[in-house]
């Protein structure tokens, strides 16, 4: 499916190994509550994941990257291939419909609502300037132009 990588893991258990192990099983956690909370970037979680279990464990790395949710954005970037415009769309949409709705009426705090302005803001920047996949030819919203 994809090329494979040699990667230098040590053999057997030691700290570092597993100090490793237990980030990248954060850092996925946090990546998978990611792709159901549009202000948390799911991305930059898995991509830490993927660096801290391509030091430990190699069979961690390759089950992250062969994920039927996750592996694909993985890939993407290891490849240079970049996000597809439907996801960036539909991130951004996600992202512009909730915040401003749970700003509204769920929180209460100047304070927190002042922050996740500026997290969805910065969010949508980063979603912005990451590259545009470049094909699109597969992407439904594009179907109906052709």
């Amino acid at each position: 499916m994809f090329k494979k990588l040699r990667t230098k893991v040590q053999s057997g258990f030691g700290a570092k190994r597993t100090i490793l192990m237990g980030i990248g099983s954060v850092f996925v956690g946090l990546g998978l509550l990611g792709i159901l909370l549009p202000v948390l970037p799911t991305t930059p979680f898995l991509l830490i994941a993927s660096a801290c279990y391509f030091k430990s464990s190699e069979k961690c790395y390759w089950r992250l990257l062969s994920n039927r949710f996750c592996g694909h954005i993985l890939r993407g970037y290891r490849e240079g291939r970049g996000i597809p415009i439907r996801t960036k769309l539909f991130a951004i949409s996600m992202i512009w419909l909730s915040i401003p709705l749970s700003i509204r009426y769920v929180i209460s705090s100047v304070l927190i609502k002042v922050l996740i302005s500026v997290i969805a803001m910065v969010v949508t920047v980063y979603l912005i300037l990451i590259k545009a996949k470049d094909d699109i030819s597969n992407d439904v919203i594009f179907k109906a132009d052709e």
